[in-house]
């Protein structure tokens, strides 16, 4: 978990700013995803936070609600490959 901490930050920092950032790594970092998966999932929530206003940041309960929509089409779309 400590490679996946790295990367939340790492992504985090290069899009808020250099500890910037009020997201909870803790909580995200518990989830099993990859670097991709992150860094869309905080490029994703940058462009909806800015959106109305360009010097909002991310917040941890858009990175869940982003985060759980992917974990749900990922699951749907399994059930119709199969």
């Amino acid at each position: 978990m400590v490679a996946r901490e790295k990367v939340w930050r790492t992504f985090l920092d290069r899009i808020e700013g250099k500890n910037k950032s009020q997201v909870d790594i803790e909580n995200l970092k518990k989830r099993p995803l990859n670097g991709r998966e992150i860094k869309t999932a905080v490029r994703l929530a940058k462009a909806l936070t800015t959106k109305d206003n360009p010097d909002a940041l991310i917040t941890t309960k858009q990175l869940e609600t982003i985060l759980d929509i992917s974990k749900s089409f990922g699951e749907e779309l399994e059930i119709w490959i199969q």
